[in-house]
């Protein structure tokens, strides 16, 4: 199954105004999927449910987004500033002010896409 994210960025909020237009489409995670990207990320579940840390959170951070590129199927992003294009994961790794939108899809694949929330 595949889901069309749209990131935070594109979105006005009480704090910014939007600073993308578009999404990317992400495949979903199977729960086995999900839980060796985890185990990728240097993130551990200890027997009572509680999440360590293997690492500093940037590397912890990088091994996120590195391992969810697998999951990219398609990137339609584009810069309101300068109406600049993203094409692609490897677009948007390129252009420190993608960063954000990179690390919330990590988030999104760890934590699991609910269809119902997005």
């Amino acid at each position: 199954m595949q889901v069309e994210f749209i990131p935070s960025v594109c979105k006005d909020s009480e704090e910014a105004k939007a600073s993308f237009s578009g999404s990317v489409k992400v495949q979903v995670p199977s729960f086995d999927e999900r839980y060796q990207f985890i185990e990728d990320c240097g993130i551990d579940v200890a027997d009572d449910g509680g999440v360590s840390r293997k690492g500093s959170n940037f590397s912890i951070i990088r091994n996120m987004v590195k391992a969810s590129e697998k999951f990219y199927k398609g990137v339609e992003m584009k810069r309101l500033s300068d109406g600049k294009e993203f094409k692609s994961f490897a677009d948007l790794s390129m252009d420190p002010d993608c960063d954000s939108i990179l690390i919330e899809v990590a988030k999104e694949i760890r934590n699991g896409f609910r269809p119902s929330q997005k």
